[in-house]
């Protein structure tokens, strides 16, 4: 059982007890478990903090309020600590933590969605991050240092809402289910990432990846947004996708 207090300081939305809970729509939990952000089924998302080692209680400690409607996706990079939102207001929002004022600092993704976003994810080298979106599409967006701008490129095979969105360990694979009843993977392989050009010292950011015998086309990756798998759920809508272990 999870209790959470406002702090004094807060306004409104009332306290989250186990007794009066409002509802929860998605949450994310940062690196170590001694925060949570979650979302009250608003356009709000909401950031608490453990009180003890027991984790009995949770301290409200701030409100990150950018979206216009309500917020469906939050995903916490471990690394390097930074929040992902996406809501129906058919944005996404790339939150960054400065340490000096202890506020989250929003910068707007505009992922190119004519209906609103469903679920977010950062890839395992969080360089990179996928958006699903009920116009059918999944966004996958990556940081363009020239243009200092969220970049977004967009999947469209899917024939209805795209409501999951899962990465393969190598950074380069996106499987993905929907409500058209298929589960699919699609190559996200962006060569300016996940296979760089060495620095003017010799050193890359990332080193290449490793290219996987069954999805690559001879010794090269397929190109983004080649699908290279396909199952049909028998009429079954997929709320969610995930890799194994191996």
């Amino acid at each position: 059982t999870m209790q959470a207090h406002h702090s004094p300081s807060s306004s409104d939305g009332g306290a989250l007890t186990a007794e009066g809970m409002r509802a929860v729509n998605c949450f994310a939990w940062n690196h170590d478990h001694s925060k949570i952000a979650i979302c009250p089924n608003s356009n709000v998302v909401e950031i608490y903090k453990v009180n003890g080692p027991t984790m009995d209680r949770w301290i409200f400690e701030t409100r990150l309020e950018e979206h216009d409607h309500l917020v469906t996706g939050i995903d916490w990079a471990p690394r390097s600590n930074k929040l992902l939102t996406c809501g129906q207001d058919r944005n996404a929002h790339v939150w960054t933590l400065d340490t000096r004022t202890g506020k989250w600092k929003p910068e707007l993704v505009l992922l190119r969605f004519t209906r609103g976003a469903t679920c977010c994810k950062w890839s395992p080298d969080e360089n990179k991050f996928a958006v699903g979106g009920s116009d059918r599409s999944c966004s996958v967006c990556y940081y363009d240092p020239e243009m200092e701008w969220w970049v977004s490129k967009k999947i469209k095979k899917h024939r209805s809402t795209v409501t999951s969105v899962a990465w393969h360990p190598n950074n380069c694979l996106l499987a993905t289910g929907s409500t058209d009843c298929t589960c699919r993977v699609f190559s996200v392989f962006l060569k300016a990432l996940d296979n760089p050009r060495p620095a003017e010292d010799g050193t890359v950011a990332h080193p290449p990846k490793p290219v996987h015998p069954s999805f690559a086309d001879g010794e090269k990756h397929y190109a983004f947004g080649s699908q290279l798998f396909k199952m049909d759920m028998a009429g079954a809508w997929v709320h969610s996708v995930g890799w194994s272990p191996s």
